[in-house]
């Protein structure tokens, strides 16, 4: 019942702006068929029908442009069927143009007498313009850690793309965490949540420890107070909210990356400075770099599983 009473399947309709291509259209001697404007929270999606052209690609030439006119917005091709032979009429989907770009690294390593990660990761594009990096770290390590934290990545990545919020895919995570068996099952969720229109990114963590954002001049640190999946009825969500840039990198790590180095109490203030030291633009190997120094620092010892995700922003051309 929760779970129903939490799904929005409202769409929102611009009939203004389907009016306004319409007409626009019209004035530069295009008939279209039908035009559909969907209006989401932070983008607009397009779809049009009109007469079959030939193959002069008038989508390209003549209602891309009209449409960037119309809205003062860039607009991309996500889905065409352009009827050559046969039917009259093709289909163009276009879709607003995402702000900024995201390119991804991952480093891993399991504990040195397991031979599985029990840490598990997700990358998901999401069709508002979010994309949404998972990483979740089951207790212990091996088969089991692996197998409840692959459960937790594997339920939210199915909530989020039916369209349900993040907090109620958390909630179903906790849910069956506690009801999964009679012994004790938890997992870390870090989830980041990158608003590729706008530059909004929204960090939600259960249990999961620090994850660090690098600026050009400086490395801020989303800390993390909050107990893992599956120990409460109710789940506890640490929530915070931030800005990035053409350029920022997002980095997210598991417990044993910070455990790594047992000569320092401030762990996060140590990855903080080799976060900022990294001369890269490259995100794989910023992620390989912050593996090594792990290592490096605990003398090759590997006491537990490691990951390292980093995401690099980019301006869109």
């Amino acid at each position: 019942e929760g779970l129903a009473s939490r799904f929005n399947a409202n769409i929102d309709f611009d009939k203004a702006l389907e009016e306004e291509i319409f007409i626009s259209m019209d004035k530069i001697g295009l008939r279209l068929n039908h035009v559909t404007a969907l209006k989401g929270k932070n983008s607009i999606e397009i779809d049009i029908k009109h007469r079959n052209c030939g193959g002069k690609r008038i989508c390209v030439s003549k209602i891309l442009p009209e449409i960037r006119r119309i809205t003062g917005k860039h607009f991309l091709k996500v889905d065409t069927s352009c009827c050559l032979k046969g039917r009259d009429e093709c289909w163009l989907k276009l879709r607003e143009a995402h702000k900024f770009s995201i390119a991804t690294g991952i480093a891993r390593k399991q504990k040195q007498t397991s031979f599985i990660s029990g840490d598990n990761y997700s990358l998901l594009e999401l069709k508002d313009g979010k994309f949404i990096m998972i990483l979740s770290d089951g207790m212990g390590s091996g088969p089991r850690a692996a197998m409840e934290s692959g459960m937790a990545v594997n339920l939210i990545e199915k909530f989020l793309a039916a369209g349900y919020d993040q907090n109620t895919a958390l909630e179903a995570v906790n849910s069956l965490l506690l009801i999964k068996s009679d012994d004790e099952n938890f997992a870390t969720v870090d989830m980041t949540i990158i608003n590729q229109y706008t530059g909004d990114v929204e960090f939600l963590k259960v249990g999961a420890v620090s994850t660090f954002i690098k600026y050009k001049d400086r490395v801020d640190i989303i800390r993390n107070s909050s107990l893992p999946a599956g120990i409460m009825d109710k789940i506890d969500v640490e929530f915070s909210r931030r800005k990035v840039g053409d350029g920022d990198f997002v980095v997210m790590v598991t417990d044993g990356v910070l455990e790594a180095n047992d000569k320092v109490l401030d762990k996060e203030k140590w990855l903080e400075y080799i976060i900022y030291e990294i001369d890269t633009r490259n995100p794989k190997k910023m992620a390989d770099i912050i593996m090594e120094k792990c290592l490096e620092i605990s003398g090759g010892q590997l006491l537990d599983d490691m990951t390292v995700l980093v995401a690099k922003i980019w301006k869109s051309s």
